[in-house]
């Protein structure tokens, strides 16, 4: 991979001190006279542009500065193609400016390959908790790595396998886990501290492009070491008693809900589909009693996700966009196995 001989400044999610913050963590902006909605917007398109700022100044190679632009127009476009075109020129980069210009990689493509993979995963990663989970951007970004995935194929080998670029290759999963972990709020930090709020909305966007990447099917790949992140989903509806602190206490439900209301089919094959298919396939006394365990622990645990996305809504005391996503999450607990909610088809 590519060595920096800067030290790497870190998105949002990644401080722990509001004192260390760069300056477009503090998302200071001049007053204007427009509504707070608008303000509320350029204070959040100020963080992820000051962040390929910093990443353009701190790279002296200028590919890498062109690099930084075709993320921003990404981010800044509103056409329909913006994905599909920003992904046919990270690739066109690659071909044209990153491999030529690296002498120590020009003769060992795969090696470049690679490297460069791993610069655009970490700059998808890393701009995901910087843009709000509910903004047209995260959705673009998103919609970037869908779009990167159905590139004319490329190929590298590594350690005597060969990957296809964001298909299959192990780069993917080693910085996903990497940046969940560095993204995890700090339970440490001053809850009445803006850096603690900022942690925790850093999260929520983190997770709800995880809950996205699940639902497209990117997390299927059998080298993933992860698999489903379900204990988010336990974290948020089953355990008890919730944080009291309402920046923690809206996080760990909203992102539950999420998760459900997002990639809830990837859920429900998980529990119940896939230890179903295996009852009615089998023949064998043992798989089949087996598999008659397992499809009615997920159907018990489906119906406990769906009631208390219903008390939790009603009695959490969360905030109102929590609510409205635990409500749309329960209708599609209910959609995907209705007939463990007789009746309820009739009014989701």
């Amino acid at each position: 991979m590519e060595v920096e001989t800067q030290s790497k400044p870190e998105p949002d999610c990644h401080r722990k001190d509001d004192q260390q913050q760069p300056q477009f963590h503090r998302q200071q902006q001049k007053p204007a006279p427009h509504s707070d909605d608008d303000d509320d917007d350029q204070q959040g398109q100020s963080i992820w542009v000051a962040y390929l700022e910093t990443e353009r100044n701190r790279r002296f190679d200028p590919v890498d500065g062109n690099f930084m632009s075709i993320f921003r127009d990404l981010l800044r476009s509103n056409a329909v193609n913006a994905a599909h075109d920003a992904a046919a020129a990270i690739d066109q980069a690659f071909a044209d400016g990153w491999l030529p210009q690296r002498s120590m990689l020009k003769h060992g493509g795969d090696e470049g390959l690679a490297d460069f993979v791993h610069l655009v995963y970490n700059l998808i990663f890393e701009l995901a908790p910087l843009l709000a989970h509910d903004s047209a951007q995260h959705v673009r970004l998103f919609e970037l790595l869908v779009e990167l995935r159905k590139l004319p194929p490329r190929s590298f080998e590594l350690n005597s396998n060969q990957y296809i670029p964001y298909i299959n290759d192990p780069d993917f999963f080693d910085v996903l886990h990497e940046e969940t972990r560095n993204c995890y709020p700090d339970d440490s930090e001053d809850p009445s501290s803006a850096t603690f709020r900022q942690q925790w909305e850093a999260w929520i966007n983190f997770s709800l492009f995880k809950a996205r990447c699940v639902e497209a099917g990117i997390l299927d790949q059998r080298t993933n070491p992860y698999g489903l992140p379900a204990d988010q989903i336990v974290e948020g509806l089953e355990t008890d008693p919730l944080p009291t602190l309402q920046a923690a206490r809206d996080g760990k439900v909203l992102i539950a809900a999420q998760y459900l209301a997002v990639a809830g089919e990837k859920f429900h094959e998980r529990l119940i589909l896939v230890p179903r298919r295996a009852f009615n396939n089998n023949t064998n006394t043992n798989t089949k009693a087996a598999a008659a365990i397992a499809l009615h622990r997920g159907r018990a645990r489906w119906s406990l996700w769906a009631a208390r996305l219903d008390f939790l809504a009603q009695h959490g005391g969360l905030s109102v966009p929590v609510v409205e996503t635990l409500q749309m999450a329960r209708r599609r607990v209910v959609a995907l196995e209705p007939v463990l909610f007789p009746g309820m088809a009739m009014r989701r």
